[in-house]
């Protein structure tokens, strides 16, 4: 028993593919805690648009982040599944457009693709 609660204390849960591409084709609105490059865990809102593969293959989400408690701005971003500890889809209408359809000077939703990704699993559509 005392192994079985040390393992259970290690294990960390990513975001799967499954949980990532259903929040896309509701429009759900989500809410991450991220592995930070030194380690630390951050909390960030997103919404997200589109799950694929890096240049470097790792699976990613390109997001709009609209908050969080990070170092870095809003903004179109891609976030590595493996750095997401923590996917909760939050209680919220969902979103029925681009947030760059719906807020003035954000740039806007490529909806042919992205150029980030060598594999596109699921984009958004509106």
């Amino acid at each position: 028993m005392k192994l079985y609660s040390i393992l259970n204390e290690i294990i960390v849960e990513v975001a799967s593919n499954t949980e990532v591409s259903d929040a896309i084709v509701k429009h759900d609105r989500v809410k991450i805690r991220y592995e930070e490059p030194d380690g630390t865990i951050s909390t960030r809102y997103l919404e997200s648009y589109v799950l694929g593969n890096s240049k470097l293959n790792n699976p990613i989400v390109r997001a709009y982040q609209y908050a969080g408690d990070t170092n870095t701005e809003v903004g179109w971003k891609t976030f590595r599944l493996d750095k997401i500890v923590d996917w909760e889809v939050l209680n919220e209408r969902p979103f029925t457009n681009p947030i760059s359809n719906r807020i003035t000077g954000i740039p806007k939703y490529n909806q042919s693709g992205d150029k980030s990704m060598i594999t596109i699993y699921k984009q958004a559509k509106f």
